[in-house]
């Protein structure tokens, strides 16, 4: 049986993984959209850039933090998410 923190723990793993997930499948979209869109025209304002929902996933360190940061951090992501 699992304790508490623990499954706080895996439920936001599971949510931070399938924010991923989405986020990747969203820029795979968008991908192709892009090499679409460049076979006929150049895009000018496409942008290089991380996300920043991309940087926020890149700083996050599951294993360092607790189920409180965790589950803030997975409320962050989720504004971030909307956002785009």
């Amino acid at each position: 049986v699992l304790n508490a923190k623990t499954q706080c723990y895996h439920y936001v793993l599971w949510h931070l993984s399938e924010l991923q997930r989405l986020e990747q499948k969203n820029l795979s979209i968008d991908a192709t959209l892009t090499q679409v869109t460049s076979t006929t025209q150049t895009d000018l304002f496409a942008s290089n850039q991380p996300s920043e929902l991309d940087l926020m996933m890149q700083d996050i360190e599951p294993d360092e933090l607790s189920p409180r940061d965790a589950l803030d951090a997975l409320y962050k992501l989720k504004r971030l998410s909307n956002r785009s």
